[in-house]
């Protein structure tokens, strides 16, 4: 799954795979990223490096959302 602020991208495949809890946690992760502006704040840092951080900072949030 992925989002860019905006929309909310996902692999049906993927989704699938997942049980209820699982998908619960990964929404609760995509949805905190616009939430927290991550897509505005990135500014020009290495994209995959600040996606990292940012699922670092928000993964405990998820968890306990999922």
């Amino acid at each position: 799954m992925a989002t860019d602020g905006v929309s909310l991208f996902y692999n049906p495949k993927f989704v699938e795979t997942l049980n209820a809890a699982e998908l619960a946690g990964v929404l609760a992760n995509e949805v905190i990223h616009p939430a927290l502006q991550h897509h505005t704040r990135r500014g020009d840092r290495d994209r995959k490096r600040w996606n990292m951080a940012c699922d670092y900072a928000i993964n405990p949030y998820s968890c306990m959302l999922g």
